[in-house]
């Protein structure tokens, strides 16, 4: 077996009876090796420490986990995400509204009327505007907006499974 294996093992080992498969394995390998032995070692040497320490005074477990601080919630963890995805998605939805909707393309060509360095432009995107483009802009919509919520809702999972 390999040092990765071994050590991977190591756990296992520690576990194990004395004259377990298990750690008759690592041992054999940790006499030879250079590298695991004392790593070995020194596991077993803690292993011992632990076996002599005092037991631990009633409610010491309760009276650590009461001093540690409390865990964020991973919803208010997400929510900046969320929103900041929902604003984008937002923007990206008014301005397909305004420059690829067939029905609100001459309010949007009016609206540009008032202002004179826009008017051309607004007209010419208006005017030569293809309806695959439309389409697309929608299609553009709906991945952001599906972005968006997997992100969050991703980010969501990830923080409650750590």
């Amino acid at each position: 077996m390999s040092c990765r294996e071994i050590r991977l093992g190591f756990s296992e080992a520690l576990d194990a009876p004395p004259d377990g498969e298990d750690r008759l394995r690592v041992e054999s390998h940790c006499a030879q090796c250079g590298v695991c032995g004392p790593e070995w070692r020194t596991l077993l040497r803690l292993e011992e420490l632990m076996a002599e320490s005092p037991p631990l005074p009633r409610g010491f477990s309760g009276r650590v986990m009461a001093a540690l601080p409390p865990v964020p919630s991973p919803r208010r963890e997400a929510a900046p995400l969320f929103v900041a995805g929902l604003v984008a998605a937002c923007a990206l939805v008014a301005l397909q509204l305004a420059f690829f909707s067939p029905w609100i393309q001459p309010v949007v060509a009016r609206l540009s009327e008032s202002f004179s360095g826009l008017n051309e432009l607004a007209q010419a995107r208006v005017a030569g505007m293809p309806d695959a483009w439309a389409l697309t802009g929608w299609v553009a919509v709906g991945l952001v907006v599906a972005g968006a919520l997997s992100g969050a809702t991703l980010l969501r999972l990830g923080r409650a499974h750590r």
